[in-house]
């Protein structure tokens, strides 16, 4: 059994040292906040042709879309400014300690012993 347990340890997944693509996601949020606004600006020009269909509610969508995006871009900003200072004022703030996998060799210690 302590062959197979062994094994699985050694053969099972493991993370790829990857670096994140856009760590506060702020890159994200102003492609989405631009897409929300071309779109509504290209609903706003053809509103006529919106309401002679009743889709008039794709307008207030892309309205929705730009509030939430503009309420995000904000959030963002102010949580990428606070881990700015928080990482300037204490430097163990963004370099946290790395969590050691749990193994079976204490318990098995503490059983022998």
């Amino acid at each position: 059994m302590d062959d197979v347990s062994d094994l699985l340890r050694r053969l099972g997944p493991a993370q790829a040292p990857v670096a994140p693509v856009d760590e506060d996601g702020i890159v994200a949020t102003i492609v989405g906040l631009g897409i929300f606004t071309v779109g509504g600006i290209l609903l706003a020009l053809r509103y006529d042709w919106l309401v002679g269909r009743h889709l008039e509610w794709w307008l207030w969508v892309a309205a929705t879309g730009v509030a939430i995006g503009l309420a995000s871009l904000v959030f963002l900003r102010w949580r990428k400014g606070r881990r700015t200072t928080k990482a300037d004022t204490d430097p163990a703030a963004d370099n946290p300690v790395p969590v050691e996998v749990a193994t079976e060799e204490p318990a098995r210690q503490r059983e022998q012993a």
